[in-house]
């Protein structure tokens, strides 16, 4: 973490999960994982995140405009439950998060609270996922902890027990980041046996990949489509017909 400059520090601790630190540059606070950037805000607008795999998550609303229920694998500094949570006025939001020290973190830095729609459980992400009853429209993973991701949602029998707790219709949208390319390609060849279809979106700043996986057979036509009314519901300039064109179908 020598990149880090100690007068920009204002929060560091190892937590049994996690060697976090927080740096705040004048209005822009971010968190880090080790060597890793889970959150980054403006505290002038802290519902717009500036990180763009957090930025392209949104795209999931392409492939379901209107969930009635988000599952959030991950909370970090909560900056896409809350700006779900803002932009979806009827969504209910359950965000699991495995380290029982970040809640606190993601408060106090991140503006980060619960409510009746929004609801956080302390838990391991594939327990959970085996043993809930709901069934979600959109599910989200972005569980790194540091450059990792936690054994138990690095399985075949997770990516089964997400697509058992889609919805029909639903979308299951996963962060994966490429600077290992054999373990990359080693997920989305284990995603492949479970999902009828599957979309990768690369980013174009970072190594981080965004996966659409689901259950059912989807159309780019059908995507385009369904992008008039997302367009108008998130705060910041998506640029979501240039994402929907750089969406690339891996399961033909």
């Amino acid at each position: 973490m020598n990149i880090l400059k100690k007068k920009e520090i204002v929060f560091r601790k190892q937590t049994r999960f996690n060697d976090l630190t927080i740096i705040r540059k004048k209005n822009i606070i971010t968190l880090w994982s080790g060597d890793n950037k889970q959150t980054e805000i403006d505290a002038k607008n802290p519902l717009c995140t500036r990180l763009e795999y957090s930025r392209n998550f949104f795209l999931s609303l392409a492939f379901h405009p209107d969930p009635g229920s988000i599952l959030v694998l991950g909370l970090g500094g909560g900056a896409i439950p809350s700006l779900l949570h803002s932009i979806l006025e009827k969504s209910i939001i359950d965000v699991v998060e495995i380290d029982p020290e970040m809640p606190a973190i993601a408060r106090e830095y991140f503006y980060f609270s619960i409510s009746e729609r929004l609801r956080l459980f302390i838990d391991d992400a594939f327990f959970f996922i085996r043993d809930t009853k709901n069934n979600y429209d959109i599910v989200l993973m972005d569980a790194y902890i540091e450059n990792q991701i936690p054994e138990t949602i690095d399985s075949t029998a997770f990516f089964a027990e997400t697509a058992r707790a889609l919805a029909p219709g639903g979308i299951f949208v996963a962060n994966l980041m490429t600077v290992n390319i054999e373990h990359f390609e080693n997920r989305l060849e284990r995603m492949s046996g479970i999902f009828k279809d599957i979309w990768v979106l690369p980013g174009e700043v970072s190594t981080n990949t965004l996966v659409f996986a689901s259950r059912d057979k989807i159309l780019k036509p059908e995507i385009q489509k369904k992008t008039k009314t997302l367009i108008k519901k998130i705060p910041f300039d998506l640029k979501i017909h240039k994402l929907v064109n750089r969406l690339e179908n891996i399961k033909g």
